[in-house]
């Protein structure tokens, strides 16, 4: 947060959290959960986090096979998923997406998913 208003962006705490957010603001959010929604297409399945594992931008291909190994993720019914991973990076929410070093230096790749921001949240 201090390096986002270092950086001279507008960036808050809620506090309480989501829910107080969603409690108070109802009509701000959306969620999968919402019975008003008039899509007729059905909903998509709930993927585990297992299968959005990101390797270091110091693996090789090789080894970013490896970090995806299929037996870590589950479909939403707790089965393994199959062994055709997702191609990276994965929109998560509308205009977010989930990738890795090697995608975050890809100018091809953000041109194409519109990416202008990148956020890196790794421990390192």
């Amino acid at each position: 947060l201090k390096r986002l208003k270092d950086d001279g962006c507008k960036a808050f705490y809620l506090e309480g959290g989501f829910f107080r957010f969603q409690a108070e603001y109802a009509l701000h959010c959306e969620t999968n959960l919402d019975s008003s929604c008039s899509s007729t297409s059905p909903p998509l399945p709930v993927l585990g986090l297992g299968g959005l594992r990101i390797s270091s931008d110091s693996s090789s291909d090789v080894e970013s096979d490896i970090d995806r190994d299929p037996n870590s993720a589950t479909d939403s019914d707790g089965s393994p998923l199959s062994n055709n991973q997702p191609s990276f990076p994965v929109e998560i929410l509308p205009y977010l997406y989930l990738g890795c070093a090697k995608d975050s230096t890809n100018l091809d790749v953000l041109e194409e998913f519109g990416i202008k921001y990148i956020l890196n949240v790794t421990p390192n």
